[in-house]
């Protein structure tokens, strides 16, 4: 028995950067799992390394500074749709430094917009170390109401989205908020383990200005003297990493599921 592989789906043709079409997507219509669904990847197409509709607003986002990167076609459309052309979305996948390499030819700040439910909020705490790894000023857009853009924009419009995007949380903040979920932070050990844990990804920062900003901004974050913060940076490098010695904290395991999903 034969099937249409994208039956009970709208379908968006997928292009490469140059506006070939390279592979199809599908996002279902009767709520079915997955919610988006690609064609199979080729040599052509693999979705890992391409932005959805980077071949439309890649002048826009040169233009403007900024990328805004949502999760899915319909996501894209709508903001495309109501003239906030800076946009690209990760075909519905986890975001990939490849991905991310894309937005730093043309941007040098990325907005991450995903879902506003748990999972969009996972996803958006993976993107920030990616972020910070190729030296991209990242912030995090949060919806109300766990909406995902598409949808906040048919209930609220495009002037209260781009209220919103002026009140965005930098990707710094968001990291250590995610990390820092279900911590006790009144303990003192968990609390160190939770900086350590924050230290990790500022040391993935290439810029040593930006990394010492960062250092200072989350010791004012964490209420940790910076100093210290700095020291771990000194120590870690001399030193095996907790992952080597097996010591794990609720905020290194929360770490490890973000960044593997």
């Amino acid at each position: 028995e034969y099937r249409d592989r994208f039956r009970g789906r709208v379908i968006f043709p997928i292009f490469s950067l140059t506006g070939r079409v390279v592979a199809f997507g599908g996002r279902t219509v009767t709520d079915a799992e997955p919610k988006y669904l690609n064609s199979p990847e080729t040599p052509l197409y693999s979705k890992g390394k391409l932005l959805y509709g980077l071949n439309f607003t890649k002048d826009a986002i040169r233009k403007e500074g900024t990328a805004i990167l949502v999760e899915g076609y319909t996501d894209f459309s709508s903001l495309y749709q109501a003239g906030i052309t800076n946009v690209v979305a990760s075909l519905g996948t986890a975001l990939t430094p490849w991905q991310v390499g894309q937005v730093v030819r043309f941007a040098a700040r990325l907005v991450v917009n995903y879902d506003g439910d748990s999972a969009g909020r996972t996803a958006a705490a993976r993107a920030v170390p990616l972020g910070f790894e190729k030296g991209l000023s990242i912030d995090v857009l949060v919806l109300p109401d766990d909406l995902d853009p598409d949808a906040f924009l048919r209930k609220h419009g495009r002037d209260k989205y781009l209220a919103l995007m002026k009140k965005t949380v930098t990707g710094l903040d968001f990291l250590v908020d995610a990390l820092s979920a279900g911590v006790r932070m009144d303990i003192p050990e968990e609390k160190g383990k939770a900086a350590r844990a924050v230290v990790r990804e500022i040391e993935k920062v290439p810029d040593p200005v930006a990394r010492s900003e960062y250092l200072r901004r989350a010791s004012a974050k964490l209420g940790v003297g910076e100093e210290l913060l700095r020291n771990i940076v000194e120590h870690r490098v001399e030193s095996n990493s907790p992952e080597e010695t097996g010591l794990f904290c609720p905020a290194e395991k929360r770490l490890f599921q973000i960044l593997m999903g």
